[in-house]
């Protein structure tokens, strides 16, 4: 992208294919980039656009600074909003010591996005555990064995709970494990299934149903070794049939 000047001279302003679209708006993160890194504190600017519910994308910078402890991101927020209309200021600032780099020393855009959307869920659990219980709902088509998004989902939310990362670990290979047991091993008329994870700040329960034979796990029948490895790794679990889910 770029424009042209009275005088006739060409202006680079960035690359098309990083354009966000925010509510139909079109965003330059280059635009912001230039602006962030005129503010006292900041070295270095990636502005990337996230999934948003409502607005298709959102606005979020990262921004490497020697201040990563004591960083101020609200006034570096309200520079940005005395600068730029508010539908460009981005909606989070992440700082970093450094950006990660590739094996040719230049910035590895894809591992800062990922980075920066850890950051992101980090916020948004928060967020929502303020608000009180947390719940998310996928399906598991039996088709596919598709189980690592709950997997990861699951390691996440626990990981933003608190808990230490043995703890964590251990939550995730529970998990796995039955899955793959329910799916895999246990029979052979399994169906689609349905993971509900509920998520307080002290305790995580994932329960577990699907529409083929009935199977439960609670703390009186821990019938299988990965429901006692949940069972001695979390506060407060459980997996159960229901109907209609």
């Amino acid at each position: 992208m770029g424009f042209l000047d009275p005088a006739g001279y060409l202006h680079l302003a960035g690359r098309i294919k990083d354009v966000i679209i925010r509510g139909g708006e079109n965003i330059s993160p280059a635009e912001i980039e230039a602006e962030l890194t005129s503010i006292e504190g900041v070295a270095d600017a990636k502005v990337m656009g996230a999934p948003h519910a409502i607005f298709g994308e959102s606005v979020e910078a990262c921004v490497t600074t020697q201040e990563t402890e004591s960083f101020d991101t609200g006034r570096v927020l309200e520079a940005l909003r005395a600068r730029m209309p508010r539908y460009k200021v981005s909606a989070h600032i992440f700082p970093y010591r450094e950006f990660p780099l590739n094996v040719n020393g230049k910035l590895d855009q894809r591992a800062l996005y990922i980075s920066m959307l850890g950051k992101l869920r980090g916020i948004e659990v928060n967020e929502e555990l303020a608000g009180g219980i947390t719940v998310f709902e996928i399906t598991v088509k039996n088709s596919s064995y598709a189980i690592g998004p709950v997997t990861m989902l699951v390691e996440d939310l626990a990981r933003s709970i608190g808990y230490e990362p043995r703890r964590v670990a251990k939550i995730r290979l529970a998990v796995e494990e039955m899955l793959i047991e329910r799916i895999m091993y246990a029979y052979s008329g399994a169906g689609d299934i349905h993971v509900r994870i509920a998520l307080m700040p002290e305790w995580l329960r994932v329960s577990f149903s699907d529409n083929g034979a009935e199977y439960a796990v609670d703390k009186r029948r821990d019938t299988s070794t990965s429901a006692r490895i949940i069972l001695g790794s979390v506060d407060n679990f459980h997996t159960e049939r229901r109907e209609g889910i």
